[in-house]
């Protein structure tokens, strides 16, 4: 059994390389500050990878409410035209409360985009409300 085993990790070892893509492209990374939309703020990072894969990461916190705020994300993303080539919807954040029962809220989303747009992405845009 132990030379099975054996002979099966090897195998695994030698085809896995041919299923996996290695891309050197690097990322495309897009951030923005505290943003702001009533009593509530943001910063965020929106990161693309040339899979076709995207990862947002974002810190939200209120100033002033006890009643769980939301803040609402849309991300668009446009080519060097300014045309918008793809976005993501809505992406909404835990809720929130003001200081003391609240704080800042760190929280994350993931999507997907068609990889054949990724070379034509040159800028992205931020819209949030609370």
């Amino acid at each position: 059994m132990r030379a099975k085993l054996l002979v099966l990790v090897c195998m695994a070892a030698w085809v896995a390389p041919a299923f996996q893509e290695t891309d050197p492209r690097a990322p495309k990374v897009f951030q923005w500050i505290d943003e702001r939309s009533g009593d509530c703020h943001m910063s965020g990072t929106l990161t693309l990878y040339p899979d076709g894969r995207a990862h947002w990461d974002a810190t939200t916190w209120t100033d002033s409410t006890h009643n769980k705020d939301y803040w609402h994300e849309t991300l668009r993303v446009f080519n060097s035209q300014n045309q918008e080539v793809f976005g993501f919807g809505v992406w909404n954040s835990p809720p929130m409360d003001s200081p003391p029962n609240g704080g800042q809220y760190n929280w994350s989303a993931e999507g997907t985009f068609p990889r054949e747009f990724f070379d034509a992405v040159s800028s992205a845009s931020s819209l949030g409300n609370c």
